[in-house]
């Protein structure tokens, strides 16, 4: 892990491991209320954000989730207040309970998945956000889920 400091904010990038036994899961809490902590570059590699992992890091504005990542875990995002856009990866098949709820800011949500591999999203996972782009394939299992969410069909 590298931290770069910067006059008003803290840079993060988890860079790869030079042992065959790389970075897999970012762990319950582990930036948790990281206060400066502005940008993160998730890894290929990483399946899991656990529990709380990024929880009120309140400066945190731009997210690089990999696209090995399978699973969103509860509040891993949550109280991201300045958090605009999150783009979900085409191979999570699970985004837990409040993942991103409290992220006031996040107004664009891109899932490049298909509706076959996403197996567990809760309908609380995207509380106030207000755009959520979704694979054409997917309209009517997520139309019921996220009906008070302006959705575009990704084609």
């Amino acid at each position: 892990v590298t931290f770069e400091e910067h006059e008003r904010s803290v840079y993060v990038r988890i860079v790869s491991m030079m042992r065959p036994i790389g970075l897999t899961v970012i762990s319950n809490d582990a930036f948790h209320e990281c206060s400066n902590l502005s940008s993160i570059h998730i890894p290929n590699g990483v399946t899991l954000i656990d529990r709380s992992a990024f929880k009120n890091c309140t400066k945190l504005s731009h997210v690089h989730l990999p696209d090995t990542l399978k699973k969103i875990g509860e509040f891993a995002f949550n109280g991201c207040t300045r958090l605009s856009k999150i783009i979900i990866p085409k191979y999570v098949t699970v985004i837990n309970y409040g993942a991103f709820i409290d992220c006031h800011h996040v107004f664009n949500v891109r899932i490049l998945n298909e509706s076959a591999n996403l197996k567990d999203i809760s309908s609380a996972a995207f509380n106030n956000t207000t755009i959520i782009t979704i694979p054409s394939n997917a309209i009517e299992e997520w139309n019921n889920k996220f009906s008070s969410h302006t959705i575009i069909l990704d084609n």
